[in-house]
């Protein structure tokens, strides 16, 4: 069965003919041909989520006839032909990922820091992670991948976004935030061997402010004039939405698209 998908990029858009079988991948391959791009530097947005699983098909990623899929180039910060560091090339070792999916050599390594141990056991959270055999594959993979991290954290942002805007979500925020937080810091503190107890309440009494609070007599007009034209070219025409959303994102451009495509 085949069907029509819409590609939104810049002001252009394309129609694509896609079988429901087919990949994320097909589908990234088809639109590299038209705008001479390769298919490893496009990105794909759809019903506010990145796509990031190049082996799902169409079918799967529920995408459906006459739908209209955001694209966005990505920017290379690596040249061609530059070295990996040694961390990349470590992760990239056969040996080293056989350990790392290795259940009974992370548990070894786990025995090797007893406060780590010691802090797992009393979070329910970080022990459900660490016996996780996907959770160790998925980290791998995230080490392994920048542009894959990259569009994760993106879409955690945008998921963030929609559950601080609902009832209790800001609180509920800070609650996942302090039952990983809290124990990490504990952790770290120990190992050095120096006691924050009384730091860290301090600054838990303090009020967090607000860093997306627009500073009186600010213009994001003026001060995001080019970062303004340079987002039209991708079919948003609101002005006001996208000077808000640039001053949300500080005049991140990718922020920015990110927050406007929540909204559409």
């Amino acid at each position: 069965m085949q069907i029509t998908i819409t590609v939104q990029f810049q002001n252009n858009r394309m129609p694509l003919l896609m079988d429901i079988h087919e990949t994320l991948l097909s589908l990234k391959e088809k639109i590299s041909k038209r705008i001479n791009t390769p298919a490893s530097d496009i990105s794909v947005y759809y019903n506010n989520r990145y796509l990031t699983d190049d082996k799902k098909t169409i079918k799967e990623l529920k995408i459906e006839n006459n739908a209209v899929v955001y694209l966005k180039k990505r920017r290379r910060e690596i040249e061609p032909g530059q070295k990996s560091d040694a961390t990349e090339q470590m992760l990239k070792n056969p040996m080293v990922k056989n350990m790392l999916k290795n259940p009974e050599v992370m548990k070894g390594m786990l025995e090797s820091f007893p406060g780590l141990k010691k802090q797992i056991n009393k979070n329910p959270e970080l022990r459900m992670i660490m016996n996780n055999p996907n959770a160790i594959e998925e980290f791998e993979k995230l080490a392994d991948n920048p542009e894959y991290m990259s569009q994760q954290l993106k879409n955690v942002d945008i998921a963030m976004s929609k559950l601080e805007n609902i009832p209790g979500g800001f609180n509920m925020m800070n609650s996942m935030i302090k039952d990983v937080r809290d124990p990490l810091t504990g952790l770290i503190t120990q190992s050095n061997g120096v006691s924050v107890c009384a730091g860290n309440q301090e600054v838990q009494r303090k009020v967090i402010p607000n860093v997306w609070k627009k500073k009186k007599g600010e213009n994001f007009f003026v001060k995001y004039r080019r970062e303004i034209n340079e987002i039209r070219k991708y079919g948003f025409d609101n002005i006001n939405d996208i000077a808000n959303a640039l001053g949300k994102c500080g005049g991140d451009i990718d922020g920015a698209i990110d927050v406007l495509f929540k909204n559409e």
